[in-house]
């Protein structure tokens, strides 16, 4: 299983709505949301291979919507291939877990 099916299949165990659109005006979406505890859960793709998440437009955009999504009073998580691999996805569920009180 790849470190990306990890994070889906652990999410949706755990009840998390997929794709949520969040703004009432922008189509941004989070990747999974907890909606009753205001919770988003955000999978940073490509970051080890210079992918939108870590270049300049595409980082800038992000903070625009994360920024936005707490002020709103969201509370934003993001996580990376590196926290689903196998070697680490144990400690991400623990971790996930423990934020929606599982």
């Amino acid at each position: 299983m790849t470190a990306k099916e990890n994070f889906v299949y652990l999410l949706k165990s755990y009840g998390a709505t997929p794709e949520h659109r969040f703004h009432p005006v922008r189509k941004w979406r989070f990747d999974f949301a907890f909606i009753p505890q205001m919770i988003a859960v955000e999978f940073e793709g490509g970051v080890f291979t210079q992918g939108r998440h870590s270049r300049g437009v595409g980082l800038s955009a992000d903070c625009d919507k994360y920024n936005e999504a707490q002020r709103m009073g969201w509370k934003v998580y993001r996580f990376t291939a590196w926290h689903f691999a196998n070697c680490r996805v144990k400690k991400t569920a623990d971790y996930i877990e423990k934020l929606i009180d599982k």
